[in-house]
């Protein structure tokens, strides 16, 4: 039996679980339903009465964890176990979905990015990080135009025909067309 095959199986029994829940919800009136739990309780007060100290104990460990969890918010220790199975499950299909020995690589912030092999991984870094630095230095070329921009022909300087290369060297032509005008 395959791992989808196992939640499929979980889903169906779960859709069983709810429908039957609402038929009952669906098919019980209000003074029945308050005659079951009336019942329920005496049933309860009973054990209670009749229980032996070693179970009226371990009935007060209980409450008293419940109690101490619920006071600092914590989730029950069955709910942690269920959480960490599933994230088990998840991880386990993951695996066994991914071909060629590829897996489901995700970011800090837990998107998925996508079926990636080691070597794959190593060469996005490598871009992503060269893409960033190309961005970066498009925008402080992008921020000096503009203060070029801005500034009028009076503020630009004056300058030699070795300054002007060096400019065009740097990107920086419009500061070189500027004094190129001016020389002429």
């Amino acid at each position: 039996m395959t791992s989808t095959e196992g939640n499929e199986k979980l889903i169906n029994k779960r859709e069983r679980a709810c429908i039957r829940q609402r038929l009952h919800r669906a098919n019980s009136d209000g003074p029945s339903l308050g005659a079951k739990r009336e019942k329920d309780r005496d049933r309860k007060r009973l054990s209670r009465v009749n229980a032996t100290d070693e179970e009226k104990n371990v009935v007060r460990v209980k409450t008293r964890d419940r109690v101490r969890r619920l006071r600092l918010l914590q989730t029950p220790w069955k709910k942690q176990q269920d959480r960490e199975k599933q994230r088990d499950r998840m991880r386990l299909a993951r695996f066994m979905e991914a071909e060629d020995g590829r897996q489901l690589h995700r970011d800090n912030n837990g998107v998925e990015r996508s079926c990636m092999t080691d070597e794959e991984i190593e060469s996005f870094w490598e871009e992503r990080d060269g893409e960033q630095k190309k961005l970066k230095r498009a925008n402080t070329l992008k921020n000096q135009e503009k203060s070029y921009f801005s500034s009028t022909d009076d503020d630009v300087q004056e300058s030699d025909g070795a300054s002007i290369s060096a400019c065009v060297a740097d990107k920086l032509s419009i500061l070189c067309i500027r004094s190129s005008n001016k020389l002429e």
